[in-house]
């Protein structure tokens, strides 16, 4: 049985018969929801794995927001632009206008109002972690869902509710 404090969670042990553990914690000005789970059990490289992406929270955090930003000019690939223009009428003024005109600045602003509510992990799995993000769950329950795997890089995107 091995036990490792993994940030956030603190002290994680192999040896725990939850399938998943779930916290909400204040990250990037808001409260986000942290989640691991363990769909076969938990073996001790999968909580080094976790432990390592949490200790690099912040570096994968800055390359998804990359991520959501190219995903919005990408002529392959429109998941954001599409979250964007559905939701059209919760967004403010300035930011309509901005994705009406193709305002670079101002698209970077909206995509930045993209607030991250939750972080999933699945060790051992593919994807290793998926990102959620949303415009304001009291105004929508869609989600912009940005999947990564254990070193930061992206996966896919997609809109989920």
């Amino acid at each position: 049985m091995a036990t490792l404090q993994l940030p956030y969670f603190g002290e994680v042990s192999t040896n725990t018969a939850e399938e998943c553990i779930d916290i909400t914690v204040p990250l990037y000005d808001t409260e986000v929801e942290l989640d691991i789970n363990f769909g076969d059990g938990i073996q001790e490289q999968h909580l080094k794995d976790v432990q390592q992406f949490l200790l690099q929270l912040d570096t994968h955090y800055k390359r998804v927001r990359h991520y959501l930003l190219a995903n919005y000019h990408s002529d392959e690939d429109d998941t954001v632009r599409t979250y964007l223009k559905h939701h059209i009428d919760i967004l403010t003024e300035d930011a309509r206008q901005a994705i009406q005109e193709g305002n670079n600045t101002g698209i970077a602003d909206t995509i930045h109002q993209l607030m991250l509510v939750r972080i999933g992990f699945y060790p051992g799995e593919d994807p290793f972690a998926t990102l959620d993000f949303s415009l304001g769950q009291d105004e929508t329950n869609h989600l912009v869902v940005v999947n990564v795997n254990k070193d930061g890089e992206l996966d896919y995107m997609t809109i989920e509710s």
